[in-house]
């Protein structure tokens, strides 16, 4: 196992990398996210797993609704992924096509949503946008 800590705010957050069994890269757990070894070098995943702290601090008690509510959790996972789009694309990991195409599938597959492709697509690039890509 490796380790990363990182800041969300002035809190430490404990980045555990091993050999994880979930269909997802990585799991945020408000103080510690587990990432599989195979994305220790990937910063834009790291970068997507820090903000799901950050979005426990900022939003505390509302957090829980990730897991009962899918427009919370689809605006969760939507400004994550767009921070993860516009981190790759500026240090050259993948194009801006590349992260769209991903993680619009990832949005309809892994995370119960009940969206469309083609509407996964488009409200994640409403929210890339805002981030500066």
């Amino acid at each position: 196992m490796m380790f990363k800590i990182r800041m969300a705010y002035y809190f430490p957050v404990l980045n555990i990398y091993g050999d994880f069994k979930f269909k997802t890269g990585a799991k945020a757990r408000c103080f510690f996210n587990l990432i599989k070894n195979k994305y220790l070098d990937e910063e834009g995943l790291l970068l997507h797993e820090m903000n799901h702290s950050k979005q426990f601090f900022r939003f505390s008690r509302k957090s829980w609704l990730y897991h009962f509510s899918k427009k919370w959790r689809l605006k969760s996972e939507l400004e994550c992924y767009a921070l993860q789009t516009v981190y790759n694309v500026k240090n050259g990991v993948w194009s801006i096509g590349e992260c769209l195409t991903s993680y619009s599938e990832y949005l309809v597959d892994w995370y119960d949503l009940d969206i469309k492709y083609t509407e996964a697509m488009e409200l994640l690039k409403k929210e890339v946008k805002k981030y500066g890509s």
